[in-house]
């Protein structure tokens, strides 16, 4: 009795070619790379642990900076975002510059410089670097001189203000506002309250003519200096306020 071999029409097998065979190590090797990422960024892994303040805070709260960054704060040590850490901080008005960096091997060292603010503008501050910001108006300084003018007079407005504040000092004066109108025109305000109108040309050299002369001007009897006009291209003019005598002691 024969017996016969039957075989079935099976499709014939194929081998992966190099090209395909590298082409998926790579993909089992990116996975695997991922994974190990994953699980070394966790904050089981190299937990974050402490968080170091490196500068002097006169007007950001503690508070601000800890709500800025504690939504980034939830990775391991290799899990930390340090550009959107450093992001966050530079998003509150008050910082000026910020630096962030790991301390192995379990703190965030967060390094602040704080504006300094020179003048009030409109609603907000001008920076000694000729930066415009906007903080809570609580935290503005009350000494600062309030300078006012169009969007595109910043600085402009500004240098005026150094020049004109040399200037008055040299009278004893001293300059607590500084306005630039639509039709460039300048008045200025002492901290006395003498409003000085400074006129559009020349301001400078008004303002010059008026401290020389400033000491041989006698106030009359029981007045105050209370307006000076120096638009005239020879001279000024002067208003004065009278001064109610003080009441004697009721006896």
């Amino acid at each position: 009795m024969s017996s016969a071999q039957v075989q079935l029409n099976q499709p014939p097998r194929r081998r992966l070619g190099p090209p395909i065979a590298a082409g998926l190590a790579v993909l089992v090797l990116v996975a695997g790379a991922a994974g190990g990422w994953l699980w070394l960024s966790s904050a089981e892994r190299f937990p974050l642990k402490a968080v170091r303040l490196d500068g002097r805070l006169l007007k950001v709260e503690e508070a601000e900076l800890q709500q800025a960054i504690l939504p980034y704060l939830n990775k391991g040590m290799l899990g930390l975002d340090i550009d959107r850490i450093r992001y966050a901080l530079e998003a509150l008005p008050w910082i000026a510059e910020v630096t962030v960096r790991r301390q192995w091997p379990d703190a965030l060292v967060i390094g602040v410089v704080e504006r300094v603010a020179v003048a009030r503008w409109n609603d907000g501050l001008l920076s000694d670097s000729g930066v415009l910001f906007e903080p809570r108006q609580e935290t503005f300084p009350p000494e600062l001189p309030m300078l006012q003018g169009p969007a595109d007079s910043v600085s402009s407005v500004w240098a005026r203000f150094r020049r004109l504040e040399t200037i008055f000092a040299r009278a004893g004066l001293e300059i607590a506002a500084l306005r630039l109108d639509e039709r460039r025109a300048w008045t200025a305000e002492l901290t006395d309250g003498v409003v000085v109108k400074l006129g559009v040309d020349e301001t400078d050299t008004a303002a010059e003519r008026f401290v020389r002369a400033l000491p041989q001007i006698g106030a009359p009897a029981e007045s105050r200096l209370a307006r000076v006009d120096l638009r005239y291209p020879n001279g000024f003019a002067l208003a004065w306020s009278s001064v109610a005598p003080q009441n004697p002691r009721k006896q």
